[in-house]
């Protein structure tokens, strides 16, 4: 038991300081690939991004850009979208958790729009739709 529990840290561990050698203008293929820069980024960028994370929030909340198109109702349940957004702010790529009808819903939604510029690009910006 005591073994398998010190492989188990060991392979955490390993895990976690090869996650920090990720260049942080890595690109996703995936939804898991944005979903581990996102918590790279706000990890290892924090500083950096703090103040366009507020701006960000602030804009979204201002045009309400999540309660367009009645995503909400779509389906039950959570959906985690990641929004990547390029050097001039723009949403190129929109990952969502699951593929149903509210998850297609705020792609399509957040898919394509601009918001304010970002200190690095890409960012990975992550989003819990409830």
């Amino acid at each position: 038991m005591y073994c398998a529990k010190a492989i188990i840290l060991a392979s955490v561990c390993s895990f976690s300081a090869q996650a920090q050698d990720i260049p942080l203008d890595t690109r996703a293929n995936d939804y898991f690939e944005a979903l581990n820069m996102s918590f790279e980024q706000k990890i290892r960028a924090k500083d950096l991004l703090a103040d366009w994370n507020t701006a960000t929030l602030e804009y979204n909340n201002r045009h309400r850009i999540d309660e367009q198109n009645s995503c909400y109702r779509k389906s039950e349940g959570e959906v985690i979208i990641i929004l990547q957004f390029e050097s001039d702010g723009t949403i190129s790529e929109v990952y969502a958790s699951t593929d149903n009808e509210k998850g297609k819903c705020f792609i399509n939604t957040y898919k394509g729009l601009r918001f304010p510029q970002p200190p690095m690009s890409p960012v990975y910006y992550l989003q819990r739709m409830m």
